[in-house]
């Protein structure tokens, strides 16, 4: 992890357990990729009962993981979103909490399940995508030999390029669409060398 101020607030052990939880992972993730929503919206969707669904999303709320969407819906209905600012994990908060390594775990196995899924329909979808957004998608694999360091500046450049179009998003229009941008820089376990 990181000290620049960009950075996404980490989560303690406590936040962490709570995201560890499946149906608030599911919760999450639908936030984070369909965009907001209310607790009946996320119940029809996930075939969870409405009271779930809401307990679950104060329970991550609470750690700041998600927020009120205020300027959605009128009257009683309560819209959540996912907390723009996102997370990050301290690696080292879990490392002698079972629990926390394995909400971890779950965290980033549910994490590389959601990117298959996107990334198997994306490739299912591009005969019938425009070219202009199959000509500006990217799914790309890099190796570079960097110390740990260069790894931690690399990041932050790539991150403060993320924030920059995050703080100037473009008007919606017929043009624009929801956007995952997937970003992974970890050390090869395997090297080929």
């Amino acid at each position: 992890m990181t000290d620049r101020k960009h950075d996404a607030p980490a989560l303690d052990a406590s936040a962490l357990k709570a995201l560890g939880h499946p149906l608030r992972l599911r919760l999450y993730w639908a936030l984070v990729n369909d965009g907001p929503a209310t607790a009946t919206m996320l119940a029809k969707s996930t075939g969870e009962s409405t009271g779930d669904t809401s307990y679950h999303l104060r329970a991550l709320a609470k750690h700041h993981l998600l927020e009120d969407a205020p300027d959605l819906g009128t009257g009683r209905e309560r819209w959540w979103r996912a907390n723009p600012e996102g997370f990050s994990v301290n690696r080292s908060l879990h490392s002698d909490d079972p629990e926390a390594a394995a909400a971890v775990a779950l965290l980033l196995n549910r994490t590389a399940r959601e990117r298959v899924v996107h990334l198997t329909d994306w490739a299912s979808a591009l005969d019938r995508e425009s070219r202009a957004w199959v000509d500006a998608s990217i799914t790309t694999s890099e190796s570079l030999n960097l110390s740990a360091r260069s790894l931690t500046d690399m990041v932050c450049e790539i991150r403060d390029v993320i924030a920059r179009y995050q703080a100037s998003p473009p008007q919606p229009d017929a043009e624009t669409r929801h956007v995952l941008v997937y970003f992974d820089a970890l050390p090869a376990l395997h090297s080929a060398n």
